[in-house]
């Protein structure tokens, strides 16, 4: 068994015991109704935008000129709300109206709502998976390992717009939220 999906993947030899199981550990059945803050958030706007860079790879942990370029290009959708999964109190002060952290986010939950209108991660294999389980179109900044492959694969299938961490800025950021958002594609027919 093997945990990828054989409709996303990229073609390749294998033998015929090998079983694609792809997205084992993401299921659309352990997703909740949003609840109190983050539902009201969800609610509110013309959509939410989650942004996660997984277990591994802290937001925090970002150079301080990203952290800069995703709020000011957050504050150019004042109509969408961004939810950040973000542990450190550092931002609080300088946060648009539009942006909220939380050390933790329902992100299964926040996948599901159908407000959420994309999703900004590194391109871990998970957060692929949730994507097109989910249906939310991904911005993708791969930061190592497989990511810069899975990034480009879900660029090449139509659900996810990648942009490069060495040439990340406010532009870059701004233009991919304006080709997601305004983009007709539905993700769900994939």
């Amino acid at each position: 068994m093997v945990n990828s999906n054989e409709l996303y993947e990229l073609p390749r030899p294998t033998l015929s015991k090998v079983v694609h199981i792809g997205g084992l550990g993401v299921e659309y059945e352990d997703a909740k109704p949003l609840q109190g803050e983050f539902k009201q958030i969800a609610d509110s706007g013309k959509g939410v935008v989650v942004m996660s860079f997984g277990s591994v790879a802290h937001a925090e942990m970002m150079p301080e000129q990203w952290k800069t370029a995703f709020l000011n290009a957050f504050a150019q959708y004042p109509e969408h709300e961004f939810v950040i999964k973000y542990a450190n109190d550092d931002l609080k002060h300088r946060l648009p109206p539009n942006v909220h952290t939380y050390r933790w986010l329902p992100q299964a939950d926040l996948l599901l709502h159908p407000s959420t209108k994309a999703f900004i991660s590194h391109g871990g294999y998970n957060s692929i998976q949730e994507s097109i389980n989910f249906g939310v179109p991904l911005i993708t900044i791969p930061l190592f390992g497989d990511q810069f492959k899975n990034s480009k694969i879900a660029a090449k299938h139509g659900f996810a717009v990648n942009l490069k961490k060495g040439t990340l800025d406010e532009a870059s950021i701004a233009a991919a939220l304006k080709e997601v958002l305004n983009n007709e594609t539905n993700i769900k027919e994939f």
